[in-house]
């Protein structure tokens, strides 16, 4: 649905039946007959109906201007979050409004530090319509307005009461319920709406094009070959250590360098996949692909009339979202063995077989049943490995669970004021918490305490022999004598002495005060001038809260971790005016000046213009500048996982490298690897753009219209880290050959551990493209019908970072610079037949193919196009009201998302992790749903 231009001089009586509203793009209240000054896509709930939603996040696959949204996110704590992305600038570039104002932070960001209002805290049944301002609105809302405006309208007149509930089936299942009810009196109204969403989880086996994809893409069953291998296995591998005089551990050294390392001898059978120096193990069911959600949604809006000059307004917002991801085996870095993240096995223990009989740390494994007491001599080694493998798996992983609560309350009045002006006083307060609990947190130096004491085994007997007794004796091994007898099996008791639960918490308050007031300040013969002028205050907390043991520095990774904190508080001032320009035009003129504790002040303005040509033609232009603040994430630091593509690797031949030709390309793309990303704060100047927007809206009679929009965004100074994670490893290795930047932190088996980089005002970004909605409808003997279509061509994106010349990324992931996807194509054509209670719908929506960015060779990510059938009946519900009964399938033809192809043959993996792309791409396949709806 579009919300287009109609004829200025449309008759008086036409005007006079349609009630002033506040459209988005504008502080000023208006007939909706005089919109189409900005380019403004609406989406009703009709069209919501036709889509199928059950949750907000199904929205975003109508809006052809949205890209960079988070649509599948696995392991990091966007899980079971929302938000809209325009022109793939970032989160933080769209602002997003609840009936015009602002509703509040998520408690989490993104890993470029863009925060974002979760719009899955909203239950759908609240929404009337979603208003999606393509074009900057800084001058009228202030910072985050950069590439447009999300406004979600709520059913204010709704009266009645209705109930929905559906279910959906897909590679899940989901069931949703949703209410709505209205009262009113001549001097009040009450409305309440709530939801209920539920979701069970899916591993990634589970998903039948991602096994060949990722996990064995040459057929072989060598999981060596795929992405979601690990050389930190369980059971681990091993090498000769040696305990100082001090006490401590270190590796053995033969001529100055480590021993070398040898896999489990029952590493194959134990569940791992031995490979060269390794073990390495399958981690493909120890998190989820899709985490089960379960959510509760309330939202309260009432109008109380005081006399007859003033109403008093409030509104009242609750959620609580639990997402449960699943944790497997999780990694343990601390290790106690000097340099190595290895864990100390002394020769004593009762299930260390393993000898040097010459010497020289080459390892010698004895099996148990060949083990001769005072015959063979263990010898102390490091362990290299995981607490637990692959009896961790799918229905045995461990849960971490993410609460997100979000509470919102709001209270205002609007008032007449002299002169025929009206005005508006609210004040708001947003509190949106995370909490989290996850199982497989573990305690390193007890970890180590019990292997040392051998009170846990780490090696593969313990899977493959678990009633195995020890050969080993107290006089002939030093066996302690309580282990004597000590079975292979590890005791559960043991395993709670190291395990315990990692807790966090983080926190985001918003409180905003607003004053408007508008009015007509002169009456010109062509119609009234109109102004609008307001103060506004805001301010936004923001705490992050680590688990006590990683701040202590005694969880898995050896680094400790600092609670964060960031405040921001924004004095604003903002007029705006719409005036008539004789008979054939309307001007926009808004001014707002926004002056920050920390990162000063700006004044930004903005001038739009629509011009009629005839009853049915009009263009629109529009100009203005844009102010995007530092957000709390980036000032306060980011620490956050994402999987990273090394090109430095252990071969199967135990040495470690990195394959660079000569002229500095990477020859080889090592592993995948989830590592812990650091993105450091500091002092960073203001975000600004410049925008420009030009269009065409015509309608040629008054079932068809069609609008026609370019625009362009100079974006400056963006926020992003200084040098990309992905970039950082490969220049680690491409500069010298050597896997030496201090900026990167590996263990000895070159799995990457943690990543730094900092924040900077480095980007510079310059877009530009069309957009284009158009619809028409039309009647038949058979019934009515509607077609529509929708698209946005991106004609330019190119990004630099300072002193750089801009690069054209246009038709890239943009996984290396921190922007959307940036397909150049996206668009949706669709048509809808209604016959009394009959109606039906079909959309086919496509994707352009783009490029990888993540590897030096840019493959092509392919095209993806998919079909969405819907049928609905209305009918006389038994009992009274009104019924519906809708069937329908997203993704109808079950269209597998688009690999991320490494473009390198032979035997390098043909597929990345996680083996699609999130942003851009849905991967729960066909999803068929059934929906009831009743009205009262």
């Amino acid at each position: 649905m579009l919300a287009l231009a109609a004829p200025a001089h449309a008759s008086e009586s036409e005007a006079t039946t349609i009630e002033e509203i506040v459209v988005v793009g504008s502080l000023i209240k208006r007939t909706s007959v005089y919109d189409g000054h900005a380019p403004v896509q609406s989406l009703d709930a009709e069209t919501i109906d036709a889509l199928g939603a059950a949750q907000p996040v199904d929205l975003l696959k109508a809006l052809t201007a949205n890209t960079g949204s988070v649509l599948a996110t696995q392991q990091t704590y966007l899980q079971g979050t929302s938000q809209f992305s325009l022109r793939g600038l970032g989160l933080s570039s769209t602002l997003t409004l609840l009936n015009g104002r602002r509703a509040g932070l998520a408690p989490v960001s993104n890993g470029a530090g863009h925060g974002f209002l979760d719009i899955n805290t909203l239950p759908l049944a609240m929404i009337e319509r979603v208003e999606i301002l393509r074009d900057g609105a800084s001058a009228i809302y202030g910072s985050q307005a950069v590439a447009g405006v999300a406004n979600i309208v709520t059913r204010q007149d709704f009266e009645g009461v209705e109930v929905s509930v559906g279910h959906r089936r897909s590679i899940n299942e989901a069931s949703d319920l949703g209410f709505a009810a209205g009262f009113a009196s001549a001097t009040w109204r009450v409305n309440l709406f709530g939801g209920y969403y539920r979701q069970n989880e899916n591993f990634r086996t589970e998903f039948d094009w991602m096994t060949p994809r990722a996990i064995d893409p040459n057929g072989d069953g060598d999981i060596v070959d795929g992405s979601f291998d690990s050389g930190r296995g369980s059971p681990g591998s091993f090498r000769r250590a040696v305990v100082n005089a001090d006490g401590t551990y270190a590796p053995f050294l033969v001529n100055g360098i480590h021993a070398p390392r040898r896999p489990d001898a029952d590493c194959a059978a134990a569940g791992g996949y031995p490979s060269g120096a390794l073990c390495r193990m399958d981690f493909s069911d120890q998190r989820t692909m899709i985490a089960a959600e379960e959510r509760a949604q309330f939202f309260a809006e009432a109008e109380f009339d005081l006399g007859d000059t003033a109403t008093l307004f409030a509104e009242v917002g609750h959620s609580a979202n639990t997402i449960t991801d699943r944790v497997g085996n999780m990694l343990l870095f601390n290790g106690n063995v000097e340099g190595t993240n290895e864990f100390f096995v002394p020769a004593h223990h009762p299930f260390n077989f393993w000898t040097d009989p010459d010497g020289d740390g080459v390892l010698d494994y004895v099996r148990p049943e060949d083990w001769r007491p005072g015959q063979h001599e263990a010898v102390d080694v490091g362990y290299f490995g995981r607490p637990l493998g692959a009896e961790a798996s799918a229905g045995n992983a461990g849960d971490e669970r993410r609460r997100f609560d979000t509470t919102r309350v709001l209270l205002g009045v609007r008032f007449d004021l002299p002169s025929d002006w009206s005005g508006t006083f609210y004040a708001a307060h947003t509190a949106s918490e995370l909490a989290v609990r996850a199982d497989r947190h573990w305690i390193a130096a007890e970890f180590a305490r019990a292997i040392v004491e051998g009170r846990w085994n780490p090696f593969g007997t313990r899977l493959t022999a678990p009633t195995l007794t020890t050969p080993k004796t107290v006089a002939d091994d030093d066996l302690a004598p309580s282990l004597a007898g000590a079975r292979a099996g590890n005791d559960p008791e043991t395993r709670r002495r190291f395990e315990t639960r990692r807790i966090e918490s983080a926190d985001t308050e918003q409180r905003v005060v607003e004053f408007l007031a508008s009015g007509d300040v002169a009456e010109w013969s062509t119609g009234p001038v109109a102004l609008a002028l307001g103060l506004q205050y805001r301010d936004l907390d923001y705490h992050q809260q680590p688990d006590p043991l990683n701040m202590a520095g005694g969880g898995p990774s050896g680094i400790r971790e600092f609670p964060a904190t960031a405040g921001q508080s924004v004095a604003a001032a903002f007029a705006e005016s719409l005036l008539p320009v004789g008979s054939i035009a309307e001007l926009q003129l808004a001014l707002r000046h926004e002056s920050y504790d920390q990162a000063g002040a700006t004044t930004d303005p903005k001038i739009g213009m629509q011009v009629f040509l005839g009853d049915r033609l009009s263009l629109r232009a529009s100009w203005g500048t844009s102010f995007q603040a530092p957000s709390v994430f980036q000032t306060a630091g980011n620490t956050t996982a994402r999987t990273l593509s090394d090109p430095f690797r252990f071969g199967r031949d135990g040495v470690g490298r990195c394959e660079v030709d000569p002229g500095g390309a990477i020859i080889s793309r090592g592993d995948n690897f989830n590592a812990t990303t650091v993105l450091r704060g500091g002092a960073l100047r203001p975000q600004s753009a410049e925008l420009f927007n030009v269009g065409i809206l015509a309608q040629a009679h008054r079932d068809a219209a069609i609008s026609l929009d370019y625009w362009h965004i100079d974006y400056r100074d963006v926020i992003a880290q200084g040098r990309s994670f992905q970039a950082i490893l490969d220049d680690d290795c491409r500069d010298d050959g050597v896997a030496n930047d201090p900026r990167v932190l590996r263990d000895s088996s070159g799995q990457l551990v943690v990543v730094t980089t900092d924040y900077e005002n480095v980007g510079m970004v310059r877009t530009s493209g069309i957009d284009l909605n158009a619809h028409v409808d039309f009647a038949t003997r058979l019934g009515e019908v509607r077609l529509n279509a929708e698209a946005t061509l991106l004609t330019r994106f190119d990004v630099g970072n300072r002193g750089q010349p801009l690069a054209d990324a246009l038709g890239s992931r943009n996984d290396t610079n921190g922007f959307g996807p940036t397909p150049p194509l996206r668009a949706s054509v669709g048509i809808t037949w209604r016959r009394g209670p009959h109606s039906a719908h079909a959309a086919v929506r496509h994707i352009d193919s783009y490029e990888n960015d993540e590897v030096a060779a840019l493959p092509e990510i392919d095209a993806w196009t998919t079909l969405d059938v819907q049928y609905a009946y209305g009918f006389d519900a038994p009992g009274g009201g009104e019924a519906t009964l809708t069937l329908g399938a997203t993704n109808l033809t079950d269209e597998d998302p688009p690999p991320l192809p490494s473009g390198l043959d032979g035997t390098q993996r043909y597929n990345l992790r996680p083996g699609f792309d999130g942003f851009v791409h849905d991967i729960k396949g066909r999803v068929v749903y059934v929906r009831y709806r009743h009205r009262f």
